[in-house]
């Protein structure tokens, strides 16, 4: 059996470099599932960053489970190992295995990062010390036919122990931004039903009111949203709104646009975290122009089930099917002026008013806070309506 400890000239700093290598990418992801927890707010990780849009994409996680949470586990545990086989001369197979397998995803979701537009410095940051790691254990030389046992339980077993804090530390959090929501939820409640009693109540409700309404016109209860089409919780919200609206004269809705987009929206940075949103946008516009109200929510509904995403090309094969048979000069008016100027419009409402995700809903021109709060929505309609409890 070779025991020949690690102290050559040549390759004696490789254990430490592997470490410090294991040591940034831990760090790394740490720090982003401590931002995931709401415990650290991390620089430059704002609610529009390349940061959160990444980990709010399908690409977030696996099978439920933060990505930044399984890469703290993921590197704790080879750190544990890493450390059990730090005097050998060569890194054992299971090892070196698990190296390259975690050199390979690094590659992939630096690809994604690339062609998506998310820019992360701290996931950049995980995946320059996990490439760093595995140019290391190359350079330390082939496979060992040591199996390193005790390395490996200790890999696991560090592994392990991270996620169940993690997963601890996940439920704690969920159950207080439960409660959070409902206290902002209920406080909510509150000033939305003293400003719809209000005679000059209405006032407000116009200032916010959007050009296509479902629902009457004289309706008590008036529901905006600034929306994107490619937000996954706007389409919640959609959800949660048509149901509310089910069943009764005295709620409307309108929609105001807040493509979280830099194409268009100048309080977003980068074009990349929502590349088609501000194209969306232009369409339901297009189709508001040249169909008006009927023609709007057509194609709204069309954007919001394909979540926003479509090309020229997908967009010209479903117009006919959507009542605009000259796709043309539906394009042309996509492109116009009068479309560009209303979305734009709507930006600088949302804005104004400190909008910085979506989806942002107003009920008669007060803010619904605690949207997050079981049935949140249905239940501001039903106590703006004077039915709280029903």
């Amino acid at each position: 059996m070779n025991t020949k400890p690690l102290t050559t000239a040549r390759n004696s700093w490789l254990p430490a470099a592997g470490a410090a290598f294991l040591g940034l990418s831990l760090l790394a992801s740490g720090m982003l599932a401590a931002q995931h927890l709401g415990h650290l707010a991390l620089p430059g990780c704002g609610a529009t960053s390349g940061c959160v849009s990444l980990a709010n994409s399908r690409w977030g996680n696996v099978a439920g489970w933060p990505v930044a949470f399984l890469g703290a586990a993921w590197f704790a545990g080879l750190l544990a190992a890493w450390v059990g086989v730090w005097r050998w001369e060569q890194v054992p197979a299971w090892l070196k295995g698990a190296v390259e397998l975690g050199a390979v995803g690094s590659v992939y979701f630096v690809g994604l990062m690339i062609v998506g537009g998310y820019l992360c410095f701290y996931c950049l940051a995980v995946h320059t010390g996990n490439l760093g790691l595995w140019a290391v254990v190359r350079a330390r030389g082939g496979r060992s036919g040591r199996v390193g046992l005790a390395a490996a339980l200790g890999g696991v077993a560090a592994f392990a122990a991270v996620s169940g804090l993690l997963g601890t530390a996940e439920a704690r959090a969920t159950e207080a931004a439960a409660r959070r929501q409902e206290q902002l939820l209920q406080s909510s409640l509150a000033r939305i039903v003293e400003q719809v009693r209000r005679p000059a109540a209405s006032g407000a409700a116009e200032a916010l009111d959007g050009r296509y309404r479902r629902g009457s016109e004289r309706a008590a209860i008036r529901l905006v949203i600034f929306g994107d089409y490619q937000c996954s919780h706007c389409r919640t919200a959609e959800q949660a709104i048509e149901a509310a609206l089910r069943g009764r004269d005295d709620v409307s809705l309108t929609r105001l646009h807040f493509p979280l987009c830099g194409d268009c929206n100048p309080s977003v940075r980068r074009a990349g975290t929502h590349g088609n949103a501000c194209q969306a946008a232009l369409a339901a516009e297009a189709a508001g122009i040249l169909g008006g109200t009927d023609g709007f929510w057509r194609v709204n509904a069309w954007l919001v089930e394909r979540r926003g995403e479509f090309t020229r090309a997908d967009l010209t094969a479903a117009l006919p099917a959507l009542g605009f048979a000259d796709a043309a000069k539906f394009l042309a008016t996509m492109d116009g002026p009068e479309a560009h100027r209303r979305v734009d419009a709507d930006i600088e409402r949302g804005i104004e008013r400190g909008i910085t995700g979506t989806p942002a809903v107003f009920i008669n021109g007060v803010q619904l806070q605690g949207t997050g709060a079981e049935n949140a929505l249905q239940r501001a309609v039903s106590a703006a309506a004077g039915e709280r409890g029903a």
